[in-house]
């Protein structure tokens, strides 16, 4: 059985505590969810069976990180010292220790992971500058290790107040256990950090963004004002830890609106709250694109944003058919242009060639500050006849080019 020792001791440091006041840094909140969260999901994603949770009794937060870990199907115990520990593992277990405070890429810690016993090392210099144990003159301990469960009856040979994870980290070297060194490339960009502080935490989430804006970046102007407005508020939106799916239900919120004061009230108006719509929903996906990393369990990108999309588009063609043709059902052709224009920008936003003109066209944003502004000027219908036109011929033009090429 693998044991996953988890720890809630150490109390983070900086500004922010009261005298007298001991938090932990374990419970300081990255990409919305607590340090110990995040180790918790490593250790289950690992395939630990049983969690032990070293703590205080009383420390708040230790029921829930309980509570979550039995929700899992597995064992879990707050453990005070390391007698509490020797009786709870066996020879046969498996122990896997996470530092205090340690926040590690799963995708790094998890293959190291899977090849037997080992401890992680990081280069002596960096990881001491990042707050990382020494281990001798050239290494640092990365806060991680795996080692047998039957190297943990020498705890008992030590003080009962003894540091589990020094003393376990010193037992596990001093009996071979191999050591494994972790990619200093997760230093520089804090995918590997001790989150001793709130000023690290806000380093690593800072770090999370910029890599989900490098991700997610446009080269037209709606995701880039996207962007700009998620960095600008980032600190806000990565307090909780439901903050994507809060941003999801605002850009719904705003889209049936915009539907509604398209079709009913004022198109021009409609059009550009359509356009704030869109852009609420790809800040919704820059945001969960930083929350995802480091994440157990989050898909690499949201289906979230395939379906929103498609429901946007829907809303869109049904709001300007209704404002083409003033709410008469009979008459066809507003309807047929409405469907004909959102139709052939989403198809061609995955079709069109070159690369570029497809960025262009999946920029709803811009298409509907357009829309809104030829409808202000009374000549909405003319722009979307003209512009649905335009795709489409420049497209032919293009693919007959590519048929010619391929025939010759």
């Amino acid at each position: 059985m693998r044991v996953a020792v988890l720890s809630m001791l150490e109390p983070f440091d900086g500004d922010g505590l009261r005298p007298g006041m001991s938090r932990p840094r374990a419970r300081l909140r990255v990409g919305g969810q607590a340090v110990i969260r995040h180790q918790l999901d490593l250790a289950l994603a690992a395939g630990a069976q049983r969690i032990l949770l070293l703590a205080d009794a009383g420390e708040e937060g230790v029921d829930g990180v309980l509570r979550a870990a039995r929700d899992q199907g597995v064992d879990a115990r707050r453990i005070s010292d390391s007698p509490g520990l020797c009786a709870m593992v066996s020879t046969a277990d498996e122990i896997l220790l996470l530092t205090d405070g340690l926040l590690s890429d799963p995708a790094t810690a998890l293959p190291m992971l899977d090849k037997g016993s080992m401890v992680a090392t990081l280069p002596i210099e960096p990881g001491l500058a990042l707050g990382f144990e020494r281990l001798d003159a050239e290494r640092a301990w990365a806060g991680l290790l795996l080692m047998p469960g039957s190297l943990c009856e020498r705890l008992r040979q030590l003080p009962r107040d003894c540091d589990v994870a020094s003393s376990l980290l010193r037992i596990a070297l001093m009996a071979g256990v191999a050591t494994k060194p972790v990619d200093e490339a997760c230093l520089d960009d804090h995918r590997w950090a001790i989150v001793a502080n709130n000023r690290i935490a806000h380093d690593v989430e800072a770090a999370q963004l910029s890599r989900s804006l490098e991700e997610t970046r446009g080269r037209t102007p709606g995701p880039r004002l996207a962007a700009m407005a998620v960095r600008r508020f980032s600190a806000s939106f990565l307090e909780t830890d439901r903050s994507p799916v809060f941003l999801w239900y605002a850009a719904l919120g705003v889209l049936l609106v915009a539907g509604g004061v398209t079709a009913f009230l004022s198109v021009w108006s409609g059009l550009l709250l359509f356009a704030f719509a869109w852009l609420a929903g790809r800040g919704a996906l820059v945001l969960e694109e930083a929350v995802r990393q480091g994440r157990i369990g989050m898909t690499a990108r949201s289906r979230m944003w395939r379906g929103a999309a498609s429901l946007f588009d829907v809303v869109l063609v049904v709001a300007l058919g209704l404002a083409l043709t003033d709410g008469d059902w009979a008459r066809f052709g507003g309807w047929y242009l409405a469907f004909v224009l959102v139709a052939t920008v989403a198809i061609g936003e995955f079709q069109a060639e070159p690369e570029r003109v497809r960025v262009w066209l999946a920029d709803r944003f811009v298409l509907c500050v357009a829309l809104a502004l030829f409808a202000y000027t009374g000549m909405l219908a003319p722009f979307a006849m003209v512009l649905s036109a335009l795709v489409l011929a420049v497209w032919a033009v293009v693919a007959r080019g590519g048929g010619n090429a391929r025939r010759g």
